[in-house]
């Protein structure tokens, strides 16, 4: 028969051993939530595609023109003009050395390169730039058809060969001011008189690109947004203006009393619009709710990713709440060691994982520390 002794002792030995159980299985509990969450860091990540030629129209702006933007005509062979035409930003040419015409013609807000290693840098920007917006994956081929009359969003734009603009286009950003349209053309690009191209809804002038494959010839007071980018030569006819560029890599650019300015071309952050969120403020949130929803702060919103989320004073603690005291299912109170709820099912939202603060490391033994058994 046990003494006293012995059954308090077998007691123990049970109660040891079923805390040793409960420690493992929460042990291996925390490993999956671990790997899940590794895992779904892993999608995230995957998630981007590289930077490269081959990236989406939506992920254009006009700094795929590098040293370029600083040019609102630039040229390869010659630049000529006649009458007062007004340009606003640099002009250049290379590896011609002749720009004509200036008087009459004025240079505000830029300088004239002839030749030099800026233009010749422009050059080479322009040219990757031009097999930049070659490269793109299509939207729509409008062969055949006149842009004048149409309403497009945000896209990419092809003509296998000459493409034609007559009357208005009119170019819908959707209230996306990153917005992006780029038209492939194969060989010219022609406008009647009086052609005009129009934006709504946040589309900016300067993130229009035509890319032509031969020649752009503006039509008397044609009114153009956007970047030209041609491989052979742009005419401008009397009149037409260009709020954006004329870009021509291996021709010339001739202009008869015309206006081509880039003013209308700052970019986002300087314009006060910040199209990924407020930078300073929607990244941060509480320093105290660091594990708060996935979903908040996803969109950049003043509030944080971790808004009113694990507060001390109560508040939820997002995916790891344990309770309307506020306490974390990681609590390492003996209580929380003894007795935790099984963790709900997490779901990650991929979409979100951008926007998410690191999560606090997690200490497995902290529950350990039984203070004597």
């Amino acid at each position: 028969m046990k003494t006293a002794k012995q059954i308090a002792r077998a007691f123990a030995d049970e109660q040891l051993d079923a805390r040793t159980r409960s420690r493992r299985s929460r042990d291996i509990r925390f490993l999956g939530l671990s790997a899940l969450v590794a895992l779904a860091g892993g999608g995230c990540s995957l998630s981007h595609a590289p930077d490269d030629v081959g990236r989406t129209a939506d992920a254009l702006d006009q700094t795929v023109l590098s040293t370029a933007q600083t040019f609102a005509v630039l040229a390869g062979s010659t630049v000529t003009n006649t009458g007062a035409t007004t340009v606003g930003g640099n002009v250049g040419v290379d590896p011609g050395l002749a720009v004509t015409g200036f008087p009459p013609g004025l240079v505000a807000g830029g300088t004239i390169h002839t030749g030099d290693a800026v233009a010749l840098q422009a050059q080479s920007d322009a040219t990757t730039a031009y097999n930049t917006l070659a490269g793109q994956t299509l939207t729509e081929d409008l062969t055949g058809q006149d842009l004048g009359g149409k309403t497009l969003t945000p896209g990419v734009y092809r003509f296998s060969s000459s493409a034609q603009l007559t009357g208005a286009l009119t170019l819908d950003a959707q209230g996306d001011p990153k917005a992006t349209f780029v038209f492939q053309i194969g060989s010219t690009l022609t406008t009647a008189s009086n052609a005009s191209v129009l934006v709504l809804n946040g589309a900016r002038d300067c993130n229009i690109f035509w890319q032509v494959g031969s020649s752009a010839t503006l039509g008397t007071t044609t009114a153009l947004k956007g970047n030209i980018l041609a491989l052979t030569s742009i005419t401008l006819v009397t009149g037409a203006t260009v709020s954006g560029r004329a870009l021509a890599r291996n021709g010339a650019v001739t202009m008869d009393t015309n206006d081509v300015s880039i003013l209308n071309c700052a970019p986002l952050a300087d314009a006060g619009i910040d199209a990924g969120g407020s930078s300073s403020s929607g990244s941060s949130g509480s320093s105290s709710g660091s594990t708060g929803s996935s979903s908040s702060g996803s969109t950049g919103s003043s509030s944080g990713s971790g808004s009113g989320s694990g507060s001390p004073d109560g508040g939820s603690g997002g995916l790891m709440d344990a309770g309307e005291d506020g306490a974390s299912a990681f609590d390492t109170g003996a209580d929380a060691c003894d007795a935790q709820p099984e963790a709900a099912p997490m779901a990650v939202d991929i979409v979100a994982c951008d926007a998410q603060p690191a999560a606090a490391p997690i200490d497995v033994d902290a529950c350990d520390e039984d203070g004597g058994d």
